[in-house]
């Protein structure tokens, strides 16, 4: 959480995202790829890493952290843990369920969020990436 609300107050009022590594339910950290980012959307120009991702982590700055149907739409039916950060709520997470009939269940969730900032310099590569 302390990673995912210093970028966000670094960015401001534009989307940025990223991807959870970890094992199931337990996030260890974020990566950060290369991004070009607006006040409602973000676009990666670096592809994702294979291995150890669960999910996403994206940002609403001022609009509450809420799933929206873009997230639904790609989000949601791609990965099985979704972060969304706003000033106003913090985090909020959804895991995705894949039900026997294929229907996707998003439920909101508690998670074990382990990645802290090392040092500043982390925060400084990895805001260089947010375009």
């Amino acid at each position: 959480m302390e990673k995912i609300k210093a970028i966000s107050l670094r960015v401001g009022n534009s989307e940025w995202a990223g991807y959870l590594l970890g094992e199931r339910l337990h996030i260890h950290d974020i990566l950060i790829p290369e991004q070009i980012t607006t006040a409602g959307d973000f676009e990666f120009t670096e592809k994702p890493p294979v291995n150890n991702v669960v999910g996403t982590v994206h940002s609403h700055h001022n609009m509450g952290s809420f799933i929206s149907n873009d997230d639904l739409r790609y989000v949601c039916s791609n990965y099985s843990i979704t972060i969304v950060y706003s000033f106003s709520d913090g985090c909020l997470t959804w895991v995705t369920t894949e039900l026997p009939d294929q229907t996707k269940l998003v439920t909101e969730a508690d998670l074990n969020i382990v990645p802290s900032i090392e040092n500043t310099e982390w925060l400084n590569t990895v805001i260089s990436k947010i375009k």
